[in-house]
């Protein structure tokens, strides 16, 4: 009978063990990166970050020609005066993609992949300086990154403090 209850005592204990493993084990990780895009960037190696900018600025200019292609054949069925000298409008796509501010600061090579670091060091540079912002998306920290003169780690961070920048996300 002693036998029976330490069998018993035994495989009760087991099963504990199993049970609190399993509950433990069972708990889903959470992705640090949902709630902290700066940790997440920060675990890119350089690489990643450039892969991420290029992308980004293919889109923003794929963006860009698509906005002002539709806006074009939007405003082709519809007559608009001018109203300076009452000529029709003509709308004019390049004029349209001239006045989206755009990215000046990547370097373009021919035998090497483009320079982003002028955008990658500086993301990289507010997060490491800051911690305190690293649930900033870094995918709206490059919105604020276009244009001749981009903020830098310092402005950025003036930004954050000042209000002309959403720091709460």
């Amino acid at each position: 009978m002693k036998k029976r209850g330490r069998e018993l005592l035994a495989l009760a204990a087991s099963v504990l063990v199993l049970f609190l493993g399993c509950r433990a084990g069972s708990k889903p990780p959470q992705d640090v990166s949902i709630l902290h895009p700066g940790e997440q960037w920060l675990s890119w190696g350089s690489a990643q970050r450039s892969t991420f900018v290029i992308a980004f600025l293919q889109g923003y200019g794929d963006g860009i020609s698509g906005g002002c292609n539709s806006a074009k054949e939007a405003l082709s069925t519809t007559e608009l005066k001018d109203m300076k000298d009452n000529r029709y409008y003509i709308f004019d796509t390049a004029d349209c993609r001239s006045r989206v501010p755009i990215y000046t600061k990547m370097k373009l090579y021919t035998s090497a992949e483009p320079d982003t670091s002028a955008y990658t060091n500086v993301i990289t540079g507010f997060y490491q300086n800051y911690p305190q912002y690293r649930s900033i998306p870094y995918i709206y920290l490059m919105q604020l990154l276009r244009g001749n003169n981009p903020p830098g780690v310092n402005e950025l961070y003036s930004m954050a403090q000042t209000g002309k920048m959403i720091t709460r996300w």
